[in-house]
């Protein structure tokens, strides 16, 4: 039975009643079934989990390099998996994986097809089952998901330490397994999952799933990893028997006991499809509407994403004390006698944080205004009223303002900062959205300024901040522009100026009531979007023609020029005849613009039938089509300047070989911009075979040093903000085909042959020529076929290798040269994302929004090594104090960050916490190669010297100490919690800090405990998973004293105590532990160590924790506890452990004295105060 798709808003809606019926209808199926008990998951075994993590084999996930399996189930899918699904496991960043592929009784023929596959890689392995799944007919509340059974083998089989999920028509990102793998160890989690992002079935992206529990099956397998010993849970809960339900209901299960998980906002994989509504359509009992994931529109995401962007207290103290910040003069419009819009104008600038601001209204009514606001009826030439206003008004900057749009509460501060920021400015223009009944949605994150993509249409948007200075020099707005006037006026200054005049404030900070693509269709603009541009060119006198753009309002711009001069057009080649020959085909026949010559370079091709070829072209000896030889080692850049040398034309042509004509004004299109003195090189729009979009412009910075956003995207795809069908500036584009001045390319030095022999060398061009000043134009008006890569298809292994390492060197030094630009492309946008497909929304800059020209504190990327213990005390609660207290700023990382990342985060100081593993150590190499931020490595432990009995004994690298070494070399200072640590590692680092631990106020200012709570002292211990020898210390006391006190245990309880304890409580969240630790109640609190060096350069945490909760205390008479806190110390000796706490529980009214002068002194001097944080922010930034 079939019914209606649900909306998101009816799936939103779902009332508790209903919910409770399906879970009853659930409950009902499973006992029918027989499924109850196997569907559950003993919540109630606490000590399920304990096994788990104390088995042997549970570090091992933790340890350097683990093997990860990931488990494919299929039927008969064979295609997509080799198209989509297999390719994306391959080019993992991460590669010590296995790929389990198993068939649920494949056709032979499909499964033949994963067979070979599989054979192309040695961790790949395809297992087709000889029997389908039985599984009993689905009823009402549920229904049947496909490949149970396969994920069942594929889970026994799994050989890795983690698991991951991936279904066969999915795909993961390159980064999914390093980024969770990453996550899980530094948060030493058993299960880290990501956002997922969606795709239908057409194409169109539907948004991400953004909770921090997924909130379905596919969605969670898809996202996650997860440790191996969790595996148990899922084939003995039986959850993946037959629904996706039971999969949702065991992450909740897995949550409820305690597993540690870490949620990522960032995408790393992609879900293809959208079979979720039509489940829910065909259910008639409205379960499987209660298991639809909560998938956030584009418009929530950007909700979300938007709401921490707030100016904290010491950002707006630091504005508020500068004398250099101008004052601003809104003027409100309303054309239409919009009360409740005007309103809602005036409101949003009286929540403004720069209060040096005068507002006039100009209206076609007659509103009552708050007092100071100045009133004026608005006239037909209401552009000549703002210029009156102007020279009446002394206020430095102008803003109009349109009756119903708002500015953000930090508009006018983050303009009047950036105008002191930038003296030269003479007009800025800013980000802005949609504000309707919904919220904010429809952000429009616009370039820097862009010269030609402004001349193809207004993409700045209908309002501009203007200098008044500026205004008065070029004689005010132009009123026969009417709504485009601002952008005539921009066109003014950059000729008056020059384009730094012009700024881009590149905050949403312009909350428009109307749609912008309503706004570029109406008639305003339509009217004079050609008339401003056209006058603009005239007054440049530039002889031009005014062509209609591809939609009402926009422009193409064809430029008159006098010549046509003679274009050489550069053909690299080696071989693949066939592909040139169809090349130069479609050249001689559709090509219109005859001044051309042809330079066929081979590149000492080896074929009978290329060389065949070659040589004919060569008996032609003709002027127009030449044959240059090549007979060296492949390189691009070499070849390409080998070609220039030669050429006779005053232009060039860089050209692919594996490309095709389209049309015949290719060309002309190219020369339209290359011949225009300003502009330096041209690209054009490439396609696939199929149509698709090959190349649409490049962005810096996209997945690695620079890439194609639109990769992919339909033939009539428009790209974002129009930009796939206009002409615009981009910092670089492809040399495929790239047109470029022979006088510039010999100024520029040509391709670099050296550190770019095959890639980047165009973008490198590119970037030369924006150095020099001039621009580089992308028009979609010269459109070719594109293959891509086919000179370098087909390699062997050993070619392929040298190939890879070539790659990596060619990146590096795109980023040792040019990494700040890379970082901050202006044809792109910084709220923009650098992974994906390009355009999309950075999830990661709302966490470390810094929208100043400068940070107004020190700014601080903090790695923790982990999300408990050190890493809280060390890096996290540090931070975060200090942002609390205002005298530093930054993030406390989940994962590392790229260094264009990083120098787009542009710390003062990167702090790096116990970073062991080779990944790790990679990263850092990047940071010290090409992050200038200071870099300081903090360790908390003498990891050299792990005990044996320590659950991290196994994790630790073999010859940790060379692993030390290496990290602290690649700092600038190695930060240490002990005067002992420090002195075990001298000489390792010629700067060494030493910063103790202290207590978070937050977390211990408060905390109290009781006493005398039972009938026999309450005695006990409270800590972490690592100190099995520790404890097995006292286990004679424990077993000695067990009839006289109850033993309590938080944390941990070696298996040889626990006929003695009467309580055990299992660790908590990190968050949670100081109130648990107190809620213990002990009249006595031990702290046992053994003696040896990991424990003498341990800190005094553990009697500073027990001494916040007012806790004596009995510990071992070692280094790390001989400081003035007052303790009782002893040897580490059966008869002096009995003696001391026999003494102590004699005279319990001592023993309680003891506990509150502990707690006294933990209070006094071992507190995280400002004072010991002025430490720490000392220790991490540069002297």
């Amino acid at each position: 039975m079939s019914g209606p798709e649900p909306s998101i808003q009816q799936i939103q809606q779902i009332q508790l009643s209903q919910a409770q019926q399906r879970i009853e209808l659930m409950q009902q199926f499973f006992n029918e079934h027989g499924l109850r008990e196997k569907a559950r998951l003993r919540s109630d075994d606490p000590t399920r989990l304990q096994r788990i993590r104390a088995s042997a084999d549970y570090a091992a996930a933790y340890a350097e390099q683990p093997l990860i399996s990931i488990i494919v189930p299929t039927y008969n899918r064979a295609k997509i998996i080799i198209e989509r699904t297999l390719p994306s496991v391959l080019r993992q960043e991460y590669s010590h994986w296995e790929l389990l592929i198993v068939g649920d009784c494949m056709d032979e023929a499909q499964a033949a097809l994963l067979r070979d596959a599989a054979a192309t890689d040695p961790r790949v392995h395809f297992h087709n089952l000889k029997r389908r799944g039985n599984y009993p007919t689905m009823k009402g509340p549920l229904w049947y998901v496909a490949g149970t059974k396969p994920m069942n083998f594929g889970l026994r089989c799994a050989r890795g330490a983690w698991i991951a999920h991936l279904d066969d028509d999915d795909e993961f990102m390159p980064e999914h397994l390093s980024t969770l793998l990453r996550a899980a160890q530094n948060q030493r989690s058993e299960w880290a999952h990501s956002q997922v992002r969606f795709i239908d079935d057409h194409g169109n992206e539907q948004g991400l799933v953004g909770s921090d529990m997924p909130a379905h099956g596919v969605i969670s397998r898809i996202g996650s990893l997860y440790h191996a010993g969790l595996k148990t849970f899922r084939y003995n809960a039986g959850c993946w028997k037959y629904f996706y339900p039971g999969d949702w209901d065991l992450w909740e299960r897995l949550l409820q006991m305690g597993v540690s998980h870490t949620h990522l906002q960032q995408a790393t994989a992609i879900h293809h499809g959208d079979y979720f509504r039509s489940d829910v359509a065909s259910d008639t009992s409205g379960l499987a509407i209660s298991f639809v994931p909560r998938v956030l529109s584009p418009a929530e995401l950007y909700r979300q994403w938007l709401e921490p962007m707030r100016l904290g207290n010491t950002q707006l103290k630091v504005q508020e004390t500068r004398q250099d910040l101008c004052r601003v003069h809104v003027v409100v419009i309303d054309a239409v006698g919009d009360t409740i819009g005007l309103q809602r104008s005036l409101s949003s600038l009286s929540a403004q944080q720069h209060r040096r601001l005068s507002i006039s209204v100009l209206s076609v009514d007659d509103p009552t205004l708050a007092q100071g606001i100045a009133l004026h009826p608005l006239r037909n030439d209401w552009t000549a009223q703002l210029n009156e206003l102007v020279r009446d008004n002394h206020a430095e900057w102008l803003l109009p303002l349109y009756a119903g749009d708002e500015l953000a509460e930090h508009a006018l501060l983050l303009l009047a900062e950036r105008v002191a920021a930038q003296p030269e400015l003479a007009c800025c223009y800013v980000d802005e959205d949609l504000c309707d009944s919904n919220g904010y949605e429809q952000p429009l994150f616009k370039p820097d300024f862009n010269l030609d993509l402004l001349r193809s249409y207004p993409y700045i948007g209908r309002t501009l901040a203007m200098s008044r200075e500026a205004l008065l020099a070029l004689d005010g707005l132009n009123a026969d522009f009417d709504q485009l006037a601002h952008c005539d006026f921009m066109f003014r200054v950059t000729e008056r100026y020059g384009s730094p005049a012009i700024g881009h404030i590149a905050e949403v900070l312009y909350h428009a009531s109307l749609p912008y693509p309503q706004w570029l269709a109406s008639t305003a603009v339509q009217n004079h979007s050609a008339a401003v541009v056209s006058a603009h060119l005239q007054r440049l006198e530039i002889a031009h023609d005014m062509l209609p753009g591809p939609v009402p309002g926009m422009n193409r711009v064809r430029y008159l020029h006098a010549q046509q001069p003679l274009v050489s057009i550069i053909i690299p080649t080696r071989d693949q005849m066939p592909i040139l020959n169809g090349l130069i085909d479609s050249l001689l026949a559709k090509t219109s613009y005859l001044n051309y010559e042809l330079l066929i370079v081979d590149n000492d091709s080896q074929e009978p039938a290329a060389c065949a070829y070659l040589d004919g072209i060569e008996r032609l000896q003709s002027e127009q089509l030449r044959v240059l030889r090549y007979p060296h080692p492949f390189n691009y850049s070499a070849i390409n300047n080998f070609a220039a040398a030669q050429a006779r034309g005053e232009y060039l042509i860089l050209l692919n070989n594996d490309t095709a004509v389209l049309h015949e004004d290719w060309i002309d299109a190219l020369l339209n911009h290359a011949q225009r003195p300003e502009v330096g090189i041209v690209g054009a729009k490439l396609h696939y075979p199929d149509g698709r979009i090959q190349h649409g412009g490049v962005v810096l910075g996209l997945r690695g040093p620079a890439d194609h956003p639109f990769n992919g995207e339909a033939m009539d795809a428009t790209g974002y903000m129009h930009r796939l069908q206009v002409d615009q500036n981009y910092t670089a584009v492809t040399a495929a085909c790239l047109m470029i001045r022979k006088s510039v390319y010999d100024d520029l030095g040509g391709l670099d042959e050296q550190d770019f022999k095959v890639s980047y060398n165009d973008v490198d061009l590119c970037l030369k020529a924006h150095r020099a000043g001039y621009l580089t134009v992308w028009t979609p008006y010269a459109r070719l076929l594109h293959l891509g890569s086919v000179s370098q298809a087909n390699v062997d292994k050993t070619a392929q290798e040298a190939k890879q390492k070539r790659f990596q060197s060619e990146q590096q030094a795109m980023y040792r040269k040019w990494l700040p630009l890379l970082a901050r492309d202006p044809a792109y946008n910084h709220n923009l994302s650098l992974d994906g497909h390009g355009f999309d929304l950075d999830q990661r800059r709302s966490v470390a929004w810094q929208p100043f020209s400068k940070p107004s504190a020190p700014r601080i990327y903090g790695v923790a090594a982990d999300a408990n213990g050190c890493g809280h005390y060390r890096v996290r609660q540090p931070l975060l104090s200090m942002q609390r207290e205002d005298i530093a700023e930054g993030v406390i990382a989940d994962a590392h960050l790229t260094p264009i990342y990083m120098e787009r985060f542009a710390p003062d100081t990167i702090v790096l916490q116990r970073q062991l593993t080779d990944e790790q150590l990679n990263i850092m190499r990047g940071y010290k190669d090409f992050v200038g931020a200071f870099k300081v490595y903090e360790l908390d432990d003498y990891l050299p010297q792990v005990p044996i009995k320590s659950a991290f004994h196994k994790t630790m690298p073999k010859d940790v100490l060379k692993v030390i070494r290496k990290a602290v070399a690649m700092t600038d200072r190695f930060v240490v919690s002990t005067e002992a640590l420090a002195e075990q590692f001298a000489g390792l680092h010629e700067d060494i800090r030493v910063v103790p631990n202290r207590l978070p106020v937050n977390w211990w200012g408060d905390v109290s405990s009781q006493r005398r709570t039972s009938k026999k002292p309450r005695v006990g211990w409270g800590g972490g998973a690592s100190h099995r020898g520790d404890l097995e210390l006292i286990a004679e006391v424990v077993r000695d004293l067990a009839d006289e006190v109850e033993w309590v245990f938080f944390g941990m309880c070696p298996d040889k105590l626990r006929p003695y304890v009467h309580e055990f409580h299992p660790g908590v969240p990190i968050e949670e532990y100081p109130a648990k630790l107190a809620s213990l109640n002990l009249d006595l609190a031990l702290a046992p160590l053994e003696a040896n060096i990991f424990n003498a350069c341990k800190s005094n945490l553990r009697l500073l924790e027990y001494g916040a909760c007012g806790f004596p205390v009995i510990c071992s008479d070692i280094v790390c506890y001989q400081n003035e806190l007052p303790v009782t110390r002893v040897k580490n000796r059966y008869k002096d452990w009995m003696t001391s706490i026999r003494m102590h529980l004699d005279d319990m009214d001592a023993t309680a004295k003891s506990g509150n002068a502990l707690r006294d002194a933990v209070r006094r001097d071992w507190m995280l105060t400002q004072d010991k944080l002025l430490d720490w922010r000392s220790a991490w930034l540069p002297s």
